[in-house]
Formats: C-alpha cells, structure tokens, sequence
C-alpha cells in the first residue's frame, strides 16, 4: 500500500514537472503568440472586409453624390468673364498735408474675370477614400465606447457629411466666386471738398478671395490739374450671373503742384448694365 501511494506521488509529480515544462518551453511561447497574432490579423481583415462591403452597398450614393457635386461646380463657375457699365460711390479723406474729407461718385466701365474650379473625373475615388478613413474612424470611436459598430450603417449616414464637405472645397458658394483679372475704367466726379472731374485706370489681380490692384489717374478742380498713382484691395461678391458689387478700400497719392498728398478711400461699385 505503501509503495502504491509512493508511486502515484511520483507519476503526479512527474506530470505537473512536464506541464511546468511546457509552459515555459520558449518554442510553446512563441506558438501561442503566433496564434494570437493569427487571430488578430484575422479580427483586421475581418473588418476591413466588412468595411469594403459596407462601401460597395454605398457605391449609388456616392455615384450621386459625385455627380450632384460636378453639378454644383459648373454651375458656381459658369461664368468666366463678366463686363458692363458700373456706378459707384467713395469716400474717405486726405491724411496729408492736414486732413480733408474726400467723396464722390464714379462711372466706368469694367472687365472682371473670374477663376473656374475643375472638378477631375477622380471624384469618386476621392469620396470612396475620405469615407473609408471616416468610417475606421467612426468605428475605433464605437469600439472604445464598448458598442459595436455596424459598418453599412456608418457609411450611410457618412456620405452625405462627406459630400457638403468636398462640395465646399470644389465648389464653394458662388458669391464668392474666386476673382482672376480686372480691368477698370472710370470717370470721376468729386463732391468735395471742392467740386472737380477726373479719369482713373486701374488693373487687379486676384489672390483667394480678394483682389490687389494698382491704378493711376488725374483730377481737375478749381483749374489745377493733379496726377495721381495708388494702390488698391478689393473684394468682388457675385450673388448672380450678371451682377457684380466690387467693395474696395484704395490708397492714392496725388502730385500737386507744390505738395504731395496722401488720400485714404473706401467705396463701392456695381454693374448698371
């Protein structure tokens, strides 16, 4: 009986050993890291593939939303050129020597073009990409939560978000419409300070949204005729196809005969015709 019990304690001890052993064994360790990282590579392809399904039910969508955003485009950037017969108003002040206030009216002619936005056939491709990482992203956001994500779910509600986005970056809202050149032409009737008549050509570029522009010009009252040169910022809002409010702030120096001055004016002008 004896002998019985001491073998058994042996044979127990023996195999807890060879567990032991096992367990430590760097070759078992290795094997249960490589399956773990087999699970998790399977958990990401996994996912991405539900990713993919979830873009491809979304595909009519985002074929629309393509489409809707080339639409938007042509039509904020239909126009290229835009001419007519403009009336404006300016005022401001002479700020050296002395200070003088300064206002009047302008009528003219002016050429304004304005810089289309192309939109490249790469639109889908573009919304497929944006609404792929907005996807992963809203489901990392799920998962932390402790919820999970249904990924055709996510998608639907993402493409319109990602739409207004692009539609925004291609096609921004047409009274903003991105200014190119300019080409101005205007007669000059000063009210004060003292009643006088004059001509002004001025040229602008633009940058972004506004223009900068430089321009040169006479102006005769009270029988003394004074040059001028100056420099100009201006901002063009386009709310129609044929209407055109060009707000300007402009910096002139005049060259008396005897002095120079220095003359800060704001002002407005618009298309009449």
């Amino acid at each position: 009986m004896t002998r019985m019990s001491s073998f058994a304690a042996t044979a127990a001890a023996l195999a807890l050993a060879s567990l032991a052993v096992v367990a430590t064994d760097p070759r078992t360790a290795h094997a249960d890291r490589l399956d773990d990282a087999a699970h998790v590579t399977a958990d990401l392809g996994a996912e991405d593939e539900r990713i993919a399904d979830a873009i491809a039910v979304a595909k009519p969508a985002i074929a629309a939303a393509a489409v809707a955003i080339a639409k938007q485009a042509a039509s904020n950037n239909s126009r290229a050129v835009a001419t007519g017969l403009t009336m404006g108003y300016y005022g401001g002040a002479t700020v050296s020597p002395g200070r003088t206030a300064v206002h009047g009216m302008a009528f003219g002619l002016a050429v304004y073009t304005f810089k289309r936005s192309s939109v490249g056939v790469g639109v889908e491709d573009i919304l497929e990409a944006r609404l792929k990482a907005a996807i992963e992203a809203e489901a990392e956001r799920i998962l932390a939560r402790g919820g999970t994500p249904v990924f055709m779910l996510i998608a639907r509600q993402l493409v319109g978000q990602i739409k207004e986005e692009l539609l925004g970056e291609v096609a921004p809202p047409a009274l903003l419409q991105r200014p190119s050149r300019a080409l101005i032409v205007e007669a000059l009737i000063q009210v004060a300070p003292v009643f006088g008549g004059g001509l002004r050509l001025g040229a602008t570029q633009g940058i972004g949204p506004i223009s900068v522009g430089l321009g040169a010009g006479f102006l005769r009252s009270q029988g003394e005729t004074v040059p001028f040169v100056g420099a100009d910022l201006s901002l063009r809002l386009t709310p129609a196809p044929t209407a055109v409010f060009d707000g300007f702030a402009r910096f002139d120096v005049g060259f008396a005969e005897n002095d120079r001055t220095l003359t800060v004016i704001g002002g407005v002008r618009m298309f009449i015709l």
